[in-house]
């Protein structure tokens, strides 16, 4: 009988001593997904930035440099190289002129040919152009930065850094804020204080937003089943229910994966010049995650529609991969006014729109 106790005892001992170890197992466990789950989303988001940062510089070459940048950055970095034939849209005796001057081969290296084409070609002055670039519009964010907390900006006041809400960009909302105005260099205190913040309101979280919390719960579901929880039983509970609320926000998904579609494959970004399949013409607005607001700037009016409408529904985008954009622009003039007249000075100032342009 005493034996027997013992032994008893001694499997008390034994289960408790390995139950503390699965609890402190547990712990270590959840520690260990929570931090898995917040290193995944730094490194995507670090991948997406160098993405971007590759795109701003593939953009800087094609524009052949930002107007901001400093002492012709890119005639340091890159030689134009000329073509060895006269192209087609420039006349022989005009192209051997224009190779003569310095001003004439600068006109050349920005010259498109009707299709939209540069002409000739480039090759590096340096080992790194990129990292030259880099380095350049980090001045550029420093001088941004600087301007910002001495006041030399249009308000003449100084921008607290830290504020709330924000009065100056963060570099990769400064970045963010350039790349959506075509490059062009930001002004401190332009922007109204918090204008990034707000106009970040409404947007649905990303996947790298939504990643840790899914990671967190797939550890907490392993635990559960660890500790011998039939997970089962659960999935059942919350089926129904799930089921329930997706019939009730069908719509409302639809336009939220529409959205995410549209930023992810850049079907249209805001400025696209559209025209729905109901005939409505204009420039689109802002895009939502629950609809889209496109403006006709000729009759000032704004149509909303559902987002899900640009996914589904056929329209044409006319600024999809074309820098000019045509637009009916109607003008009324008197009957007693020559028609001849009337032509021409409409052709002069579409020409002189063109250059301003």
């Amino acid at each position: 009988m005493l034996g027997e106790d013992l032994a008893i005892v001694g499997n008390e001992d034994i289960s408790a001593h390995e139950t503390f170890a699965k609890i402190l197992n547990t712990f270590n466990i959840l520690v260990i997904g929570y931090t898995i789950s917040h290193l995944i989303p730094i490194s995507l988001t670090k991948r997406d930035k160098s993405i971007l940062e590759k795109e701003d510089f593939d953009a800087w070459f094609d524009m052949r440099g930002f107007i901001d940048d400093k002492d012709d950055l890119f005639q340091k970095l890159y030689k134009w190289i000329a073509p060895k034939d006269t192209p087609e849209d420039i006349e022989e005796g005009e192209f051997q002129e224009l190779l003569k001057t310095k001003e004439g081969i600068l006109h050349l290296e920005q010259f498109r040919t009707t299709k939209g084409n540069p002409i000739g070609g480039h090759e590096k002055l340096v080992d790194n152009p990129f990292e030259e670039w880099k380095k350049s519009e980090r001045e550029k964010y420093e001088k941004y930065y600087e301007n910002s907390i001495t006041g030399n900006n249009q308000s003449g006041r100084k921008l607290k850094p830290g504020a709330k809400p924000d009065e100056i960009f963060p570099i990769d909302v400064w970045r963010e804020e350039k790349r959506a105005n075509g490059y062009e260099p930001l002004i401190p205190s332009s922007r109204p204080p918090g204008y990034a913040r707000k106009k970040r309101e409404g947007l649905p979280k990303s996947a790298k937003q939504i990643l840790p919390i899914g990671i967190f719960i797939a550890t907490i579901l392993g635990v559960v089943a660890w500790w011998g929880v039939d997970l089962i039983v659960i999935a059942t509970a919350t089926g129904g229910f799930t089921i329930g609320l997706g019939l009730a926000l069908q719509e409302t998904m639809q336009n939220y994966f529409a959205y995410i579609m549209i930023r992810k494959d850049k079907i249209v970004i805001e400025g696209d010049r559209v025209q729905l399949d109901t005939g409505y013409n204009g420039n689109i607005h802002k895009i939502t995650p629950r609809v889209t607001y496109i403006r006709d700037a000729l009759h000032e009016s704004i149509a909303v529609i559902p987002t899900r409408q640009l996914v589904n529904a056929q329209i044409i985008n006319y600024s999809k991969e074309n820098k000019l954009v045509p637009a009916v622009v109607k003008v009324g003039v008197s009957y007693l006014n020559n028609p001849r007249q009337v032509a021409s000075i409409l052709v002069k100032v579409g020409k002189r729109g063109m250059k301003e342009i």
